[in-house]
């Protein structure tokens, strides 16, 4: 029977992806052995740095070609989850290979699709690992708001700002040493820039021209680039609240689209997870900030559902 292999890593660091992925190929040869299936090493199709519940994947996309053009009788995974953790997506590829004439063994699963009896089996194990998937997620989810509710921050810099590293030093799951938490402190220098942009825009100033001015006289800003600031950068420090020491964290959410597996930010539907007042992070006053609040307001009465309007 011609086989092809599908492996997937899911560590983070380089030598645990290899050693993963060895691990894998090492598991499913030895189960071909077992069967006796012959194994192309033209079709072992190797994935790094992906999760299972994404739908576009190099070699997951070559795997499904190669089924369609019916170069091989079979494929062996290490489990199930490696092709997928996502009950819809799992369901669509299993689909797809009967239809192909293709089927699929799952080593530690005890997975074999050609046979009938294992059906229930498979299709429970694939709602479990999507069970699965939802849990880490909302466990991440209530440790990272454990977090916020202790006065602590998780990638939220934001120009004017930088992170220092607070409390102890801990070991993750993978080993390896980080901080327990970080800080968040106002860098002076940025600081600066970020109050003359707001006083520029007080003044009368268009954000077109201010980003001309600050490119003109090559402030620094976070891109390398010549030319770093553009009208989206200045249009989201004047309209950015933690320059008044208000910071929300969880205002969007992942969804992803159960047929194509494609993942897009959305606003929550009941706001921001998390609000909190930092007043030792406020950069602008307040008097500033009311009166660039209101002239941004004054000019979106000028262009009413206007469309990429630049002279805000």
């Amino acid at each position: 029977m011609r086989t092809a292999i599908y492996v997937r890593a899911r560590c983070s660091s380089d030598e645990e992806r290899e050693e993963s992925i060895k691990t894998q190929i090492s598991s499913c040869l030895r189960y071909a052995e077992l069967k006796n299936f012959i194994v192309d090493p033209d079709h072992i199709y190797i994935e790094l740095e992906t999760l299972g519940i994404q739908r576009e994947r190099i070699g997951l996309k070559n795997l499904l070609q190669a089924s369609r053009g019916r170069l091989f009788d079979t494929i062996v995974v290490d489990d199930m989850s490696r092709l997928s953790r996502n009950v819809t997506s799992m369901q669509t590829y299993l689909q797809e290979f009967t239809y192909m004439g293709v089927s699929l063994h799952a080593v530690t699963d005890n997975v074999d699709t050609s046979n009938e009896g294992t059906k229930l089996m498979y299709q429970l194990k694939a709602i479990i690992d999507d069970a699965y998937i939802n849990d880490i997620r909302k466990n991440t989810l209530r440790g990272q708001l454990e977090q916020k509710e202790r006065g602590f921050f998780m990638n939220e810099q934001a120009f004017g700002y930088k992170s220092k590293q607070a409390g102890d030093v801990i070991i993750g799951r993978n080993g390896k040493s980080r901080p327990e938490r970080y800080m968040m402190y106002i860098d002076s220098h940025e600081a600066a820039i970020v109050e003359r942009i707001f006083q520029m825009y007080a003044n009368g100033k268009s954000v077109s021209k201010i980003v001309k001015q600050l490119n003109i006289e090559r402030v620094p800003s976070r891109k390398s680039a010549e030319n770093g600031w553009s009208h989206s950068t200045v249009k989201r420090i004047l309209t950015n609240e933690k320059y008044i020491g208000i910071w929300t964290w969880g205002n969007l959410q992942n969804k992803r689209n159960s047929v194509t597996g494609a993942i897009k930010k959305v606003p929550r539907p009941d706001g921001p997870l998390h609000k909190a007042i930092h007043n030792d992070l406020r950069i602008v006053s307040q008097e500033l900030w009311e009166q660039v609040q209101a002239r941004i307001k004054d000019f979106k009465k000028t262009w009413p559902g206007g469309k990429d309007r630049t002279g805000l």
